[in-house]
């Protein structure tokens, strides 16, 4: 190969990242403001500010999550193919995480009820009730994580399985998504914890779309096709449209619409490679989305006790606040998240938030047989959505 056709492979790899990075900035952006929404509507629920926003989040609903756990699968595609050993960071490392989150958050919940409200009867008890069945039964907050470890384990494990026959029974259980939630929360109802599973099992083919596809997704990301962009637009912006003002759409499956947000998003990204500022935004958070994600719910939880006391009153008067508190509160938990982050990572002792110890995650000295992964870009980069 000669230098200039070395120097334009690594810039096509470059720019295939940057799309990547912008997609995974942008959804982890989008989790927080929902996450932030569903705080607006527990303080003043039934206003028309509060209505708006959760019509904002209906709206991309199939676009959040989807696009998030695709790009996931496509980072993770190359794990899959590798022995156990050199597999660790995607399963031991994040059920770390998961483990670690889960335990912080349980207990800080606990420390913030007794400050504000004081001790009462019960309280300890029904918080490890639901920390012990949350972990492996019922999945909470971080479900997220525990998608991540139990995907990559079923892909891992089917690897040698027609993947048309695995992505073919994911999506049926997607388009089946009336009676496998019902199913699922009426069996896991009498545990009376609250639980994430059904969004677990919806899930699951958007992340094995991303590892058994990634070749598809890498050759779409290279068109630049205005019409196949108004073409998929169109689509996802129509069935969007649909499930907003068709309320009973909500608990059927919107997987064709996702589809249509999915190749949507990958080509707007692509082009949005030509913007330097949105490309730095994306390389900077795109690898630090697992900071972002696991702080919000420590900040929400002391958000969702301020609002139980002070908020009715303060945004009840203040329509202006309520349309502004999504945007200016997702914001400061992106910004705070990431400057935690960046001085956690750079004291020794601290980097146990946000990683798994090296000796737990260690791949053996001898190399895999399939391609190596590639290096992070910056110290920043974790396992979560690391290829």
């Amino acid at each position: 190969m000669t230098r200039s056709n070395e120097v334009t492979t690594r810039t096509e790899r470059k720019e295939r990242m940057d799309w990547v990075d912008i997609i995974k900035a942008t959804s982890v952006v989008l989790v927080v403001l929902l996450h932030v929404t569903q705080s607006l509507s527990f303080a003043v629920d039934g206003t028309v500010i509060a209505g708006f926003w959760n019509g904002v989040m209906t709206f991309l609903e199939p676009l959040r999550m989807p696009v998030f756990f695709i790009v996931s699968g496509i980072l993770a595609s190359s794990a899959v193919k590798r022995p156990w050993a050199f597999t660790k960071a995607r399963t031991v490392g994040i059920l770390y995480l998961y483990l670690l989150w889960h335990t912080l958050l349980t207990w800080f919940a606990i420390l913030v009820d007794l400050v504000a409200k004081g001790y009462t009867e019960g309280m300890v008890t029904e918080a490890l009730h639901d920390y012990f069945f949350q972990i492996f039964l019922t999945p909470g907050g971080y479900w997220y994580f525990y998608a991540l470890v139990l995907y990559f384990v079923l892909a891992r494990l089917l690897r040698n399985v027609n993947p048309w026959l695995v992505l073919g029974v994911a999506a049926s259980l997607n388009l089946a998504r009336p009676l496998v939630t019902g199913t699922i929360n009426e069996v896991l109802a009498p545990l009376g914890v609250s639980n994430m599973m059904a969004a677990v099992v919806m899930n699951a083919v958007y992340f094995l779309a991303g590892v058994y596809l990634v070749q598809f997704f890498k050759d779409y990301a290279m068109r630049n096709d205005s019409q196949l962009l108004v073409g998929t637009a169109t689509v996802a912006i129509l069935g969007s449209v649909a499930r907003l003002i068709n309320p009973q759409l909500a608990a059927v499956s919107f997987l064709p619409i996702a589809i249509a947000w999915v190749l949507t998003a990958i080509l707007v990204a692509v082009r949005l490679q030509n913007n330097e500022r949105v490309v730095a935004f994306g390389r900077y958070v795109g690898p630090r989305t697992l900071p972002i994600f696991v702080i919000q719910f420590v900040v929400l939880e002391m958000v969702y006790t301020v609002l139980g006391l002070y908020g009715a009153p303060l945004l009840n008067g203040s329509p202006l606040l309520q349309l502004l508190y999504p945007i200016l509160l997702t914001l400061a938990i992106t910004a705070m998240s990431l400057w935690i982050y960046d001085k956690a990572i750079a004291r020794r002792g601290w980097r146990r938030l946000f990683k798994a110890p090296e000796a737990w995650t260690a791949k053996p000295a001898v190399a895999p047989t399939v391609p190596a992964e590639r290096d992070g870009r910056s110290t920043g980069e974790l396992p979560v959505l690391q290829a």
